[in-house]
């Protein structure tokens, strides 16, 4: 009986499932739904939903409710999966709040989105207040927009697509706002990387990880059963490790390479992922003395700058690792 993680598309060993004690069946549902990861334990983790997924819920509420007032939708994620999300609309304005998950440092957990739409002869969204506003270069979006990663804000504007055609509107003018958004961003890395008055939207697959020390210990099962791992810092290196080294375990890290890296001591290792990603973890300081707002920044500019070979000989002399940089589309763009 073959389960599969339908969002981080990871086949669950079935010693896991077995030691869940939960009857296949009803796990399968659980699984599938997007909500639910089996540990090496066998125990459950929730989790939870991503800014970008509740901000398209809040959105799509809020048109539907300039017909008739709501209080579910569903919202299409990235990876496919469709979420139930609670939401309170009427009279063209909606409210959604980011549910709790087992990731219990989750600086974004509680935060209320509100929407306000208006019938239109286009689709168009805009910001209001709680929202970050991009102010340097080498970040995913441009200078002088709303902090809305392409993922969230595709989510967002199908979210509201769905919602005209059910509505049978011509189209809807959307106003997203998150509640005291700003002070919350305070407490994230938006001030330093320069976004300003408010959060980042954000939903790579439109789900928050359930990231403890539980998880870790599972991921540690997964290195020592393998012989060759792909050790991935994001969902990017983890998806294109499986098409580019089928041969190899992908394990998705984040940032617990170092102690990735102590349990696959003495195997066949790759180190894949985004440049600024890499690059950070080998040296945090790499911007010192540069002129580049941001590790991107840096990178983009030129892959081979003194700094960028410094930091990946260093990170190869003390792994032993091959090490494979990538675009967010795939591309290799350096590999030592």
């Amino acid at each position: 009986m073959e389960l599969r993680d339908p969002v981080s598309s990871m086949i669950i060993p079935s010693e896991w499932i077995q030691r869940s004690n939960i009857p296949f069946v009803e796990l399968k549902k659980l699984v599938e739904s997007g909500f639910y990861i089996i540990t090496s334990s066998g125990k459950l983790l929730r989790r939870g939903l991503s800014t970008g997924t509740i901000a398209a819920a809040a959105a799509k509420a809020a048109v539907l409710s300039i017909k008739q007032s709501v209080s579910e939708v569903d919202v299409l994620t990235p990876v496919g999966i469709r979420v139930p999300v609670i939401v309170k609309a009427k009279y063209g304005s909606a409210i959604a709040k980011k549910p709790a998950s087992d990731y219990n440092i989750d600086i974004t957990e509680g935060i209320q989105f509100e929407a306000h739409a208006a019938q239109a002869d286009e689709l168009l969204l805009r910001t209001g207040t709680g929202i970050g506003v991009v102010q340097r270069r080498g970040l995913r979006v441009s200078v002088g927009r709303a902090a809305i990663n392409p993922e969230a804000r595709n989510t967002i504007m199908c979210a509201i697509q769905e919602a005209v055609s059910i509505a049978r509107l011509r189209g809807a003018v959307v106003t997203l706002i998150a509640k005291n958004g700003e002070e919350i961003a305070r407490e994230t890395l938006n001030p330093k990387i320069g976004i300003a008055g408010g959060i980042s939207v954000l939903g790579t697959t439109g789900f928050v990880e359930p990231w403890n020390e539980c998880l870790v210990s599972s991921i540690e099962d997964l290195i020592e059963r393998a012989e060759r791992v792909v050790l991935t810092t994001g969902r990017t290196g983890y998806k294109f490790a499986h098409i580019y080294f089928p041969e190899y375990t992908p394990i998705l890290m984040g940032s617990n390479i170092d102690r990735a890296l102590a349990k696959a001591r003495g195997k066949n290792i790759i180190i894949m992922g985004l440049p600024a990603l890499i690059l950070k973890w080998g040296n945090p300081t790499i911007l010192n003395g540069t002129t580049a707002n941001t590790i991107k920044e840096l990178f983009d500019t030129n892959p081979f700058s003194k700094e960028v070979n410094e930091t990946l000989a260093t990170i190869k002399s003390r792994t032993g690792a091959k090490i494979v940089l990538i675009t967010r589309e795939g591309e290799i763009v350096r590999a030592i």
